[in-house]
């Protein structure tokens, strides 16, 4: 998320610097694939999370009963 953040920093510093060309567009693609990969990602550790919760709230419901 730090290297997101430098990269969009040094995208508008570039862009109020240079102008905008073919190498702002370049820059721009990069934040953005980082972006989505963060989006991305988020959603993935999320769902890890979501079904780790359920497996464990299934074996909880299913395998106590038969240990105590």
């Amino acid at each position: 998320m730090v290297v997101e953040m430098v990269f969009i920093w040094f995208y508008y510093d570039y862009i109020n610097n240079h102008g905008n060309n073919v190498a702002s567009r370049v820059l721009m693609f990069i934040v953005a694939i980082m972006n989505a990969a963060r989006g991305a990602l988020s959603f993935f550790m999320l769902l890890i999370v979501c079904m780790g919760y359920s497996v464990v709230k299934y074996l909880d419901y299913f395998i106590a009963p038969l240990s105590g």
